[in-house]
């Protein structure tokens, strides 16, 4: 079982590349990741 199975991070201030890139890096280490911000249109692509 990996280290990071089964955890889970609530990243905030995803319309910003950093939000964004931290997103998609616990992403690709396995971890579970829900994401908020204020512009819908940001967060879908």
């Amino acid at each position: 079982m990996k280290k990071s199975q089964g955890k889970y991070a609530l990243i905030t201030g995803v319309i910003s590349v950093i939000g964004q890139a931290m997103a998609r890096e616990l992403m690709a280490a396995g971890i579970n990741v829900a994401i908020t911000g204020r512009n819908k249109q940001v967060m879908r692509s």
